[in-house]
């Protein structure tokens, strides 16, 4: 099961960047422009998470 969802993973990374090898200039803006914002979000969420962790420990 492991080894099916580490493929599943791989495959779809493989595929996200052969398209967006193969795609227009103002295509691969928008991508990374949407990368940009999922890393902000995720990095906000590791913050709250982790100031909630720190409060519960003390």
């Amino acid at each position: 099961m492991m080894s099916t969802a580490l493929g599943m993973g791989l495959a779809g990374a493989a595929l996200g960047m052969y398209i967006y090898n193969n795609s227009k200039p103002s295509y691969q803006r928008k991508i990374q422009r949407g990368l940009n914002h999922a890393v902000d979000e995720m990095s906000d969420v590791v913050g709250d998470v982790s100031d909630h962790v720190r409060r519960t420990m003390m």
